[in-house]
């Protein structure tokens, strides 16, 4: 759990005689790699795994989810399987590590025989959902399963969430960059590179500027993980605009290149600070269902949230007018341009806007109505990729928002006044 190498338990044997000085035991015991990686794999796994597996066969009802990603020490396709249900024993829901299958190739057919292989000591007429992420393969894989299960007239069907909203919100930013055209993740990830594993430009960086703060790294992956990577660019710009001019030897990089290319233009860092304020809006969401809680009764009011956040800062206000329900808001049409707010309208955030007020006369206004178009493309093609694939789309996840805390609330309160009228 902690990481540690199975070497780093070879003088164990040193602390137990330690430990028990009068134990002919502790005295023989010896203990290497090969004999931690053993205990632990045919040990400790297996009588955890089966107490595991003893808990989940008392629940009636259980989910599935799963997740595939790269081995690099053996070189195959992971799928990890963890199983969400009801634990008896701490009396709440919990999400624990059932086991992991290893793939060559990894379409649909071969998804589902691994999937089910590796559930075969379970009842999979008791699984009532699956979660995942969002390939075109998953939901081949899925509709597979379903035919493969032949299931029952009385077995629960799997129920219909949509795929992880956590992927879809990341990929939905990343389309919204590219439609822009402003570059941010090549000006993020050139800056980064310019000075990683770089002593003397970093030490050219810090006499010139007297600055030891350098950029962090980007995470093509995770796009909206990069809020503080372009905080700590526009917190150094200024460094990083200094180094660029005054060092003598420049350096002859693609990274020192780009960086020097978007130092000289004047709205960089408005651009920079659009980024960080579409990445605010979305910090919520993200932190809130980043978790293992059952936290699909919030899930419809939160989506519906950041729709209406992000759309009211391009769409026109007549539009967002006539939709007050989540269901209205998914059906807008963000690609509509008779829908979008003129130019000068589009909220491009506090910090952005600042900077195009203050910018120098050599800029023009047609840099600054190109600017700000950009931000509308950036937030139009967002928000309809999000419209696309978001789950408000299930009527399951829209109306299981009755369950939530605030709605039970409303009902209360809403019959304990019925109540009194009667009275």
């Amino acid at each position: 759990m902690s990481h540690y190498s199975y070497n780093s338990a070879s003088d164990l044997n040193v602390l137990l005689q330690t430990m028990f000085p009068d134990s002919e035991i502790a005295k023989k015991f010896q203990l290497g790699s090969t004999k931690m990686a053993y205990l632990i794999k045919f040990g400790l796994s297996p009588h955890f795994h089966t107490e595991l597996l003893a808990e989940i066969r008392e629940c009636d009802r259980y989910v599935v989810a799963f997740d595939e990603s790269l081995n690099k020490v053996t070189q195959h396709g992971q799928m990890d399987i963890h199983i969400r249900f009801w634990s008896k024993s701490d009396k709440k829901v919990a999400t624990r590590y059932f086991g992991s299958g290893f793939l060559g190739h990894a379409a649909a057919e071969d998804l589902k025989m691994k999937f089910l292989s590796a559930l075969k000591e379970l009842d999979c007429h008791r699984m009532i959902q699956i979660s995942m992420d969002g390939p075109s393969v998953n939901w081949s894989f899925l509709e597979k399963v379903k035919t493969s299960l032949e299931r029952d007239p009385n077995d629960p069907h799997l129920l219909e969430l949509g795929s992880c909203s956590l992927h879809i919100v990341h990929g939905a930013f990343k389309t919204g960059g590219k439609e822009s055209g402003f570059d941010i993740s090549q000006l993020l990830t050139s800056l980064y590179y310019l000075f990683n594993d770089s002593p003397a430009r970093r030490d050219d960086y810090t006499r010139l500027t007297s600055s030891t703060t350098f950029p962090r790294k980007f995470c093509a992956h995770r796009w909206l993980e990069n809020g503080p990577v372009a905080e700590r660019a526009i917190e150094i710009w200024d460094h990083v605009k200094k180094y660029v001019t005054d060092v003598k030897k420049k350096p002859d990089s693609k990274s020192f290149a780009t960086v020097k290319e978007h130092v000289n233009d004047p709205l960089a860092l408005a651009r920079l600070s659009f980024f960080v304020s579409v990445v605010s809006h979305m910090q919520r969401y993200l932190t809130m269902f980043q978790s293992d809680r059952p936290l699909v009764p919030f899930l419809s009011d939160e989506l519906y949230t950041v729709f209406k956040s992000l759309m009211t800062r391009f769409m026109k206000a007549s539009v967002m007018k006539e939709a007050q329900t989540a269901i209205k808001l998914s059906k807008l049409d963000c690609a509509d341009s008779k829908n979008h707010k003129t130019h000068k309208e589009i909220d491009v955030g506090f910090a952005a806007n600042a900077i195009l007020q203050s910018a120098p006369q050599s800029v023009g206004e047609l840099q600054k109505m190109s600017f700000r178009v950009g931000c509308g493309k950036f937030l139009s093609r967002m928000t309809a990729k999000l419209l696309e694939r978001n789950p408000l789309q299930y009527s399951l996840v829209r109306n299981l928002s009755c369950l939530s805390p605030k709605s039970l609330a409303t009902v209360l309160y809403s019959n304990s006044v019925t109540l009194d009228v009667f009275k």
